[in-house]
């Protein structure tokens, strides 16, 4: 280069990854996908690759992981559907760090079996911030779940949660909420951080801060 006349430079490139429709994956399909961890989340990005067709899936593995082409083909040649895990999480692992990648696993198992494996403070970090919101808890008495669960980023309604629970597609903590825990106060001493999730999917983490004077 020219600031470095005497060294030696090697460069790679990689060939853009596209979907059998030959569509760019992370821009085309109309979800940007970015390398910072603010605007894609390590959690997204693992939900992404996760879901992904699986030829896409297997041309994204050979591209930019350094798994081997063997492996890669075993993987993929099974019947069985191993391979997003693995790809997910190794993708993950190689833009956010192996922590990170863990972690998105983890929470995406535990989604999918409704139970944790995991302290729910262990996933602040893999969620966006546009997943996470601070709730202060105000003297003016005990915030009842159905208050704060209104906070959410999302800005669910009272009667949207409503219909949420009665549906039976709430949870907090992974614990499936009926419509007369809404109406239960909630203390931040006894429950610091709930990890809310509708279904089995679209996780949102509340941190409960501490009081404020009213």
């Amino acid at each position: 280069g020219r600031l470095f006349p005497e060294e030696q430079f090697l460069g790679l490139t990689v060939g853009v990854v596209t979907d059998k429709s030959g569509k760019k994956i992370g821009k085309s399909d109309g979800c940007t996908l970015w390398l910072d961890r603010n605007q894609t989340s390590p959690f997204d990005l693992y939900q992404y690759v996760y879901n992904m067709e699986k030829e896409t899936s297997k041309k994204l593995a050979k591209n930019i992981t350094f798994l081997a082409n063997d492996y890669i083909d075993e993987i993929f040649g099974s019947e069985s559907h191993e391979y997003q895990e693995i790809i997910a999480k190794e993708v993950t692992s190689l833009i956010h760090g192996e922590i990170s990648g863990q972690k998105a696993s983890s929470l995406s198992k535990d989604l999918a079996m409704l139970k944790s494996t995991t302290r729910i403070e262990d996933f602040e970090e893999i969620l966006s911030p546009a997943r996470t919101a601070i709730q202060n808890h105000t003297s003016g008495g005990p915030q009842t779940l159905l208050d704060i669960l209104t906070f959410l980023p999302s800005k669910p309604s009272k009667s949207e949660l409503k219909r949420a629970t009665l549906s039976g597609g709430l949870y907090i903590n992974f614990k499936k909420i009926s419509a007369c825990q809404l109406s239960e106060p909630i203390s931040p001493e006894t429950t610091p951080v709930m990890l809310v999730s509708f279904g089995r999917n679209s996780p949102y983490l509340i941190k409960m801060g501490q009081k404020e004077m009213a």
